[in-house]
């Protein structure tokens, strides 16, 4: 079975851990050697990278990742034209995927990974009936992002998938109230191998939480600073790491200052997968403060360390702790976030347990599984068959409509008709199998 991904991110020159859940993604696939893979994929680099990077580095990519055939493009998103990058996006897929077609043929299955780059999808369904699947990762939806234009496109475009997943059971509740298309939930992907607990650490009195993500609004840590000071008044000895680079990393630096808790509070800044793993494993719990989260890869990161969860009710974290031995979920509140750290420095966690947990339910392996079993299900689906015969040819394009409406409704469709002379007399038009007979003489 050949399986084209196409996302939204992809890492590359600019940005190495861009959607990296997505490459971890392609990875637990490329565990299974029935699959033939290969990215594909239009990035847009936004200025903010160029000038980060110092690099000036667009077009035409190909490389191998982890054993994967991947082509990317990588172009220069223009500052708040949302709209207009996702058209450029679309010609650039549409563009990528005919090359793929021309060198490899066409693919079995093209799995999308946010709705944003499904138009070509869509486009290459009906031109060469391929079923496309998405994978949904995108908060957008459920903090109301979005403009009216663009969840009527993503209806459409949910519609017309083979398969639509969202990676937490909130999000799939949350996108199949604003569609009303079914979702199925499968989980996102952690790299178990790399994270996993320290061989050997030294004992402390001291109780350390680690917080690891973007610094921004959404992921609350004004919030997080503000219950862990009144929790250190209690626990002089407690100490909080806060990793991670974002638009809010001078204004929490003030506020630590502010509140005299630069020697219990550290900012460590931006920090690579292997700090990440390091933090981690340096701390006795993981804590989330998010308004909301779609899933929360770091927090299966964690658990995979071996770290209890305290978590704010955001949405992702409610699919991932599912019993009070791997965490806490709390209201997002001070109060609420306090009192979790209170009951979480009260309680033995077992270490092995929650590594466990990680290991059987968010694996490369576990999760790999999963896809192949739905890629192979759902193409072992007894094809529903509709004919249709007309006479003359020219009736060929008013009925062209209801057959491509019984196509997208995963119909395997045959038209045949009466032919004139010169045309072909087998072909295949927008995934619609076409036979044309020759007339009789009388």
């Amino acid at each position: 079975m050949t399986v084209v991904v196409l996302p939204t991110a992809y890492p590359n020159v600019y940005n190495e851990h861009a959607a990296i859940f997505v490459q971890d993604h392609v990875k637990a696939l490329a565990q299974n050697k029935n699959l033939k893979l290969h990215v594909v994929g239009a990035i847009p680099i936004s200025l903010k990278d160029v000038c980060k990077t110092r690099t000036f580095s667009f077009g035409f990519t190909q490389s191998s990742r982890h054993g994967v055939a991947t082509t990317l493009i990588l172009f220069p998103a223009i500052p708040k034209l949302r709209r207009l990058n996702n058209f450029i996006r679309t010609l650039l897929n549409k563009k990528l995927l005919k090359k793929y077609t021309k060198v490899q043929g066409t693919p079995d299955i093209i799995h999308v990974h946010n709705v944003v780059a499904a138009e070509a999808a869509l486009w290459y369904q009906k031109t060469y009936a391929t079923p496309y699947y998405i994978t949904e990762h995108s908060s957008a939806f459920g903090r109301g992002l979005l403009t009216a234009h663009e969840l009527r496109s993503y209806e459409r475009l949910y519609h017309h998938a083979e398969c639509n997943i969202a990676v937490s059971q909130k999000l799939a509740d949350d996108l199949h109230r604003i569609t009303s298309e079914n979702f199925r939930y499968i989980p996102n992907v952690t790299h178990t191998d790399f994270f996993k607990p320290a061989a050997h650490r030294t004992p402390s009195n001291t109780f350390t939480f680690v917080h690891i993500a973007n610094l921004n609004d959404n992921k609350n840590q004004a919030l997080l600073v503000e219950a862990f000071c009144k929790f250190a008044a209690i626990h002089a000895d407690a100490r909080l790491r806060i990793v991670g680079e974002g638009p809010n990393y001078n204004m929490l630096q003030e506020k630590i200052q502010t509140l005299h808790m630069q020697h219990q509070i550290t900012l460590y800044g931006f920090a690579t997968r292997d700090d990440v793993r390091m933090h981690l494993q340096q701390s006795d719990a993981f804590v989330l403060s998010s308004n909301y989260e779609t899933f929360g890869v770091v927090v299966i990161e964690a658990m995979s360390c071996g770290l209890p969860i305290l978590s704010t009710k955001c949405g992702g974290p409610e699919s991932i702790i599912v019993n009070d031995r791997l965490g806490i979920l709390v209201d997002n509140t001070l109060e609420a976030l306090f009192e979790g750290m209170q009951k979480m420095v009260q309680t033995d966690y077992n270490t092995d347990d929650i590594r466990d947990y990680a290991v059987k339910n968010f694996s490369e392996k576990i999760i790999g599984e999963q896809f192949v079993s739905l890629y192979t299900k759902m193409a072992s689906r007894t094809p529903k068959v509709a004919s249709f015969v007309f006479n003359p040819f020219t009736h060929d394009s008013r009925v062209l409509k209801e057959a491509l409406t019984l196509h997208h409704a995963h119909y395997d469709v045959t038209v045949v008709a009466h032919g004139n002379k010169g045309l072909q007399r087998h072909e295949t038009c927008r995934g619609i199998h076409i036979t044309r007979l020759a007339y009789l003489d009388r």
